[in-house]
């Protein structure tokens, strides 16, 4: 009569020792890795102990401190979820790398392009690099803070200049006349005139460079008094 007792025991113990087969045979690689495991600890260990006899203790804590900032900030979710971005749209990368790699030999062809210019520009005889200092020295200038500060004012009274350039002030005309008067100022200043009576000045009136002078005044007073009269221009 069979033992059913027995068989069930057996049957047990067999599924038991398939099962320690398999837990054994996943446990090799890790048994191996084990083995392995001091050399790799004594490895680092000795790697470890060479930077920090290079790099000094502190300055070795200072840069694991600094290893584990990154390492703390590259796991963030925004970082990885910015990173998996990165990662979508590698192959849109690509065209932008070409750029890049091709960016130095564009670069050089257009400073060998430059100095043709430059050395075409020097043989007509244009002094090239004096100029590009002028050049230089204006731009420095026109940055400063008391051009800036000009520049300031200006944009503010932008309605004022615009009746200015309107008002005929810069007409050619214009601005000849006051050159002349200029001129004339200067040239009387240097002259040293004395002083001058009645008679004197009844005795230059006879004179033509004295007669078109105030034939220059009376017309200059005539068209002001007409343009004080304007109404358009007391409104302005």
């Amino acid at each position: 009569m069979p033992d059913h007792g027995n068989d069930a025991i057996l049957a047990s113990l067999d599924r038991l020792h398939t099962r320690l087969d398999r837990i054994e045979s996943r446990l090799a690689p890790l048994e191996a890795t084990l083995a392995h495991a001091p050399g790799a600890v004594a490895m680092f260990t000795d790697t470890v102990d060479h930077l920090a006899a290079r790099a000094g203790e502190g300055e070795l804590d200072a840069r694991m401190q600094a290893a584990v900032r990154v390492l703390d900030r590259a796991t963030r979710p925004d970082a990885l979820a910015a990173l998996e971005a990165l990662l979508a749209r590698v192959d849109r990368l690509g065209p932008t790398l070409e750029l890049l790699e091709q960016a130095p030999g564009a670069v050089s062809m257009a400073v060998d392009s430059f100095d043709d210019m430059a050395a075409r520009v020097a043989e007509t005889g244009i002094p090239l690099h004096e100029r590009v200092q002028v050049l230089l020295g204006a731009t420095e200038r026109l940055t400063s803070p008391a051009a800036l500060e000009v520049l300031k004012v200006v944009t503010t009274r932008l309605n004022e200049i615009h009746a200015l350039l309107e008002s005929g002030v810069l007409d050619p005309e214009a601005v000849r006349v006051v050159s002349l008067a200029g001129r004339a100022l200067v040239a009387s200043k240097a002259c040293e005139c004395g002083p001058i009576g009645p008679v004197g000045a009844a005795l230059a009136l006879t004179e033509p460079e004295v007669k078109r002078a105030l034939g220059f005044a009376v017309a200059f007073a005539r068209q002001f008094g007409t343009a004080l009269d304007t109404p358009a221009l007391e409104s302005k």
